[in-house]
């Protein structure tokens, strides 16, 4: 069984009638008149959907008319927001109220008489599918003929809601709320989603990484171990290395292209143990980096990057030596 209601904000909604708070279900509750509508009296309550899991605090609201046709209430809406006088245009017996309520208080006791009703309405509701998506139909999230078990309701531009009330009539044109329902199988994968993005970027941040690693060996590569393999100058200088390492180095970042190359050049063991000056942290002797490599890196770097300053270029230098100290003391305190 279907019903009209009435808010007081003047908004209008088609849906069931188990919204109905059970101190009303049994009594006289359905608008005789227009004219009912500006009375203190008759108001009832009910709880809207989207409110019956978050926030169930009842509704007030007034019941127009009762009906087991959803697409008669419907047209009651769409004139009723027209301004028509529906308990005129659309009169009804006191005969025809009284079977609707009737068959509504045995429907509630009845699961059988339920059930069958609710065959016969969806039968009906999809011989007028059509008629229903080109008409203006009221918008519920109450999905009448599923069986009873856990969903979750996302609401989309719910930002209009206030107490649970519609505020169709309050703004004209303006898109109304979309009740998407989602099952819990789905709505689990959806929270798992972020944490599958973070997964994804550590993995592609690791594989770029080992890239970069499996392409540079841990010591640098010379014409004696290179073989046949073409070989390529830095700058001016004479220290050479090989042409298909040297391409493969990242090209996109000056920081990236020059810690690279240093590795490409000296090899992660000579970083760890060496310092552009010969100097540590705290002055302690420390071996030097071979000065005429340090320059054929400077040269190669400011040559694919002719705006970038020496100095940069030996902070980078100074920063790498650094880091890879840092990796060798781990790794040797993690073996011991």
């Amino acid at each position: 069984m279907y019903g009209l209601f009435y808010f007081v904000d003047g908004s209008v909604i088609v849906d069931n009638t188990s919204i109905i708070q059970d101190a009303y279900r049994n009594v006289d509750i359905t608008v005789k008149r227009k004219e009912d509508l500006q009375s203190k009296h008759g108001w009832i309550e009910v709880i809207l959907p989207a409110r019956r899991r978050q926030d169930p605090k009842p509704v007030a609201a007034k019941l127009l008319f009762l009906s087991g046709n959803y697409n008669d209430l419907v047209e009651k809406r769409i004139a009723f927001l027209q301004g028509e006088d529906l308990w005129s245009s659309f009169g009804e017996s006191s005969k025809t109220i009284c079977q609707e309520k009737r068959v509504m208080k045995q429907g509630m006791t009845s699961g059988s008489q339920m059930a069958k009703m609710g065959e016969e309405l969806k039968r009906d509701l999809k011989r007028q599918r059509t008629t229903l998506l080109e008409s203006d139909s009221d918008e519920t999230c109450c999905d009448l003929f599923d069986p009873p078990k856990k969903r979750k309701s996302v609401v989309v531009n719910s930002d209009d809601e206030e107490d649970g009330i519609p505020q169709e009539s309050q703004r004209p044109g303006a898109v109304p709320a979309v009740f998407v329902e989602m099952d819990e199988e789905t709505a689990q994968a959806l929270k798992e989603l972020p944490e599958l993005v973070s997964s994804l970027k550590a993995v592609i941040n690791k594989m770029a990484d080992s890239s970069i690693s499996s392409s540079q060996s841990d010591s640098p590569r010379t014409s004696s171990d290179t073989g046949s393999e073409d070989m390529i100058s830095l700058g001016t200088s004479s220290v050479q290395v090989a042409k298909r390492l040297y391409q493969r180095l990242s090209g996109r970042r000056m920081s990236l292209f020059t810690q690279e190359l240093a590795t490409l050049v000296f090899g992660r063991e000579t970083l760890a143990k060496a310092t552009l000056t010969g100097k540590g942290k705290k002055g302690e002797l420390k071996e030097q980096l071979d000065p005429e490599k340090t320059n054929a890196i400077i040269d190669a770097v400011r040559e694919r990057f002719p705006n970038t300053e020496v100095p940069e270029i030996r902070a980078l230098l100074r920063r790498k030596c650094n880091n890879e100290s840092s990796k060798a003391i781990s790794t040797c305190n993690n073996q011991s």
